[in-house]
């Protein structure tokens, strides 16, 4: 039997002639000369450069897609004709356009990439900029043209902060301090945009990425019930433990003793650490236990353990290890996903590095 599908409704060839010329039109009113970009001297001078490209007015028409590829296009024929001014030049302005489209276009490592470059380039001249913002996800702020975007993710990590806060520990038992967006941005976002210090910026994004990565994927499972490939939900996952072991190994100090192993003839060397390592070390402040189990034979046996308490730390720490060692070995686990089992296994990775932020960073 041959399958039906149903007659797909075509668009006029005029409408779309007429859109397509429109955008056409509108990028071509601005591309590249050499001569206009040898007059650029200052940092006045490049803002000024950049605002005479019609950004705003593809932004405007919800042109996402293409506005991206122009950001792109023109990026790449400056460098193309002035290779020595390309890196002078101040990039700012374009660098958050690209980042704010890759957003919109939920492309969201992308996004972080491009915020971060334009975070760097905008600081060596301003002590407060728009992409700075954006990754301390402060929507508060009025100065910014991505304003509604980065309320939004703001909204997003609230929900995550609300669902630690509702753990046993932190709301019943109070054993650890209940945690807000505030708190990250000021314990930990903040030191990505922070000029005397020169790390956390990978950490950064990947953890802004992360949790904006979580509703895009839940909606793909939800219309591809049982995948065939899996390749991006635990390239997801593994990226979230990855993060976590980030987030310990930045934090966590081994004295000169730790950091050596002494072999029988009495020589010295250096001890490669590992995420127990780093858990064991921070044991007390996380308020889990020595030598937490965090082996699995396979992908299949760490997942079983679902649906895990989440009264005890324990229990989160030791199954988030056993999802790291099995997927950072392979992505080709013969494994049944589902929005469930995805679901929560983000939320346990997510809790996890929420906590750790919570008692290592505040």
């Amino acid at each position: 039997m041959k399958t039906k599908y149903t007659e797909i409704e075509v668009l006029p060839t005029a409408r779309i002639n007429s859109d397509s010329e429109i955008i056409v039109s509108i990028i071509r009113k601005k591309m590249p000369i050499k001569e206009d970009i040898d007059k650029i001297t200052t940092q006045k001078e490049a803002s000024s450069y950049w605002n005479q490209y019609p950004f705003t007015e593809l932004l405007r028409r919800s042109k996402f897609f293409e506005l991206r590829e122009y950001v792109f296009e023109v990026l790449t024929k400056i460098k193309e004709i002035c290779p020595d001014k390309y890196d002078k030049i101040h990039k700012g302005n374009p660098y958050y356009w690209l980042g704010m489209t890759s957003y919109l276009l939920k492309d969201y490592q992308s996004a972080t990439y491009f915020m971060a470059a334009s975070v760097k380039e905008d600081l060596e001249i301003f002590d407060e900029c728009p992409s700075k913002d954006f990754i301390q996800l402060k929507g508060s702020s009025e100065r910014q043209a991505a304003k509604r975007l980065v309320e939004e993710a703001e909204s997003i990590l609230k929900q995550f902060t609300d669902l630690y806060n509702e753990l046993p520990q932190i709301k019943k038992e109070k054993i650890f301090p209940e945690i807000e967006v505030k708190d990250i941005r000021d314990s930990f976002l903040k030191k990505a945009t922070d000029k005397r210090i020169k790390k956390y910026h990978s950490e950064t994004s990947a953890f802004i990425s992360f949790f904006l990565e979580h509703g895009k994927l839940l909606t793909q499972l939800s219309i591809v019930e049982t995948p065939l490939s899996k390749e991006i939900i635990l390239l997801n996952l593994i990226k979230g433990c990855i993060l976590l072991e980030s987030l310990l190994k930045a934090i966590t100090k081994f004295s000169q003793s730790e950091q050596y192993v002494t072999k029988k003839d009495k020589s010295k060397i250096k001890k490669t650490f590992t995420l127990i390592d780093y858990l064991n070390k921070n044991r007390s402040k996380l308020g889990i236990q020595n030598g937490l189990t965090l082996r699995a034979e396979t992908l299949e046996e760490a997942l079983n353990l679902l649906p895990v308490q989440r009264d005890d730390f324990n229990n989160i720490f030791s199954f988030v290890g056993k999802i790291r060692n099995t997927i950072g070995h392979s992505i080709g686990w013969d494994i049944e996903i589902n929005t469930q089992i995805y679901n929560e296994t983000f939320e346990l990775i997510t809790l996890s590095c929420i906590h750790v932020i919570n008692t290592l960073y505040r």
